[in-house]
C-alpha cells in the first residue's frame, strides 16, 4: 500500500504482521560542535560522540549520538537556547537522540526523539534519519535489518525495525522502517449542534 503525506507518497509492505515504509533518500544537511550542542543538552561534550548532524528522509532531525545510557537518562533540553541556536540554519524537527547502550537484548541501538511540547515513544521519520545516519558512519552494516528501541524512559517501550543501504560512493538510500503496530487508544468525534 502506499500512504499519502504531505512529503509525498511513502510505499508499505507488509509480511505477516510486519510493515516496513520505504523513506526518501536521505538528504545530510548541516552539522554541529559537540562542545556547542551538549550544554544545550544537559550533557557534557565528551558525551557525544560521532557528528551530531541534521538528516532528512523527508522530515529532518538533528541526530545525537551519546555514549551511555546514563548520559541518554540526564537529557534536559533548553528549548530556549535550542531555538534560538537553529533559528538561521537548516530546517529541523526536533534532537533525535541515540546510544549503543540497550536495555533490551537483541536491540542494536537505544533512541529517544524530544521536541519542545513532548516526547515520542516510537518515531517512524525520525527512524529513518538514524537508519541513513548509522549506515553512513558504520555503526549498522549497510543493508542490515536492525531493531531499535524507543519509549522506555518514558514507560511506553517501543520497537522500530531500520536499514539503510550504503552504495560503493558512499551514497546512502532504500531507507526503511517497519514493525507491529497496537491499538493504544479509540475514539469518537461527536458533532455539536
Amino acid at each position: 500500500m502506499v500512504v499519502e503525506v504531505p512529503q509525498g507518497p511513502i510505499p508499505v509492505e507488509f509480511d505477516g504482521e510486519t510493515g516496513m515504509m520505504r523513506q526518501a533518500k536521505p538528504e545530510f544537511r548541516e552539522r554541529h560542535e559537540a562542545a556547542v550542542m551538549a550544554p544545550m543538552l544537559g550533557v557534557e561534550a565528551g558525551e557525544i560522540v560521532g557528528p551530531v548532524e541534521n538528516v532528512s528522509t523527508g522530515r529532518p532531525n538533528v541526530i545525537v549520538m551519546l555514549k551511555t545510557m546514563a548520559a541518554m537518562k540526564k537529557v534536559k533540553v533548553d528549548w530556549g537556547k535550542l531555538t534560538a541556536y537553529f533559528a538561521g540554519g537548516d530546517a529541523q524537527r526536533g534532537i533525535y537522540l541515540l546510544t549503543q547502550e540497550t536495555m533490551e537484548a537483541g536491540s542494536a541501538v537505544h533512541a529517544r526523539k524530544l521536541t519542545p511540547r513532548l516526547e515520542d515513544p516510537a518515531t517512524g521519520s525520525a527512524a529513518g534519519c538514524a537508519a541513513a545516519y548509522l549506515v553512513k558512519h558504520g555503526v549498522v552494516k549497510s543493508g542490515e535489518v536492525v531493531k531499535m528501541e524507543q519509549g522506555h524512559l518514558m514507560g511506553r517501550p517501543s520497537e522500530l525495525l531500520l536499514s539503510a543501504v550504503k552504495r560503493g560512493g558512499g551514497e546512502v538510500d532504500e531507507v526503511r522502517v517497519g514493525g507491529k503496530s497496537v491499538l493504544v487508544l479509540e475514539g469518537k468525534v461527536v458533532a455539536k449542534g
